[in-house]
C-alpha cells in the first residue's frame, strides 16, 4: 500500500501483547486501511482495521466495527466508545500499544510493519582518462 512520500507498506502485523500471537493484516482494493480477520466473540464478529488516513502522533488509528452474527451491513452495531481504540506509548516495547475493549473482551495490541522507501536521484557518470606523455630524447 502506498502511503505517499514514496513510502510503501509492504507488510503489517497486529501483535497481541498478552500471548504474543500475531495476525498478518490484509488490504482491500481502493482502501487506505489494513484489516484483521474477524474476531469471533460470543454473538459478535469484531473487525479491526488500521486507518492510514487517520494518523495521530505519526501512528494510524485502530478502528473497530462490530457486527452481530451473521455479519452483514445491516447487522453492524452503531459506533460506540470502542470504535476508535485507545492508543498509548509504551516504553517497554518502545512503541504504541492499542487498548481495545468491548464488553468483557480486553486486547493489548501493537503493530509491526515493513516499509519500503523509493529513492529517486540523478546520477552523472564521468569517465576519468589519464594520459601519460613522454618525450623522446632529441640527441
Amino acid at each position: 500500500m502506498k502511503t505517499g512520500n514514496n513510502i510503501d507498506i509492504v507488510e503489517c502485523v497486529l501483535i497481541n501483547l498478552e500471548d504474543s500471537s500475531e495476525s498478518k493484516l490484509f488490504e482491500r482494493e481502493d482502501s487506505k486501511c489494513h484489516f484483521r480477520e474477524g474476531i469471533h466473540f460470543g454473538q459478535y464478529i469484531i473487525q479491526l482495521r488500521l486507518d492510514w488516513t487517520d494518523m495521530r502522533n505519526n501512528e494510524p488509528v485502530l478502528d473497530a466495527d462490530i457486527y452481530v452474527k451473521p455479519k452483514s451491513s445491516r447487522s453492524k452495531l452503531r459506533n460506540g466508545s470502542w470504535h476508535h481504540t485507545v492508543k498509548r506509548y509504551n516504553t517497554e516495547i518502545d512503541g504504541c500499544v492499542y487498548l481495545f475493549e468491548f464488553q468483557s473482551l480486553r486486547l493489548r495490541l501493537s503493530i509491526r510493519r515493513k516499509m519500503a522507501i523509493a529513492l529517486k536521484s540523478d546520477v552523472r557518470i564521468v569517465e576519468k582518462i589519464v594520459y601519460k606523455i613522454t618525450r623522446k630524447n632529441q640527441s
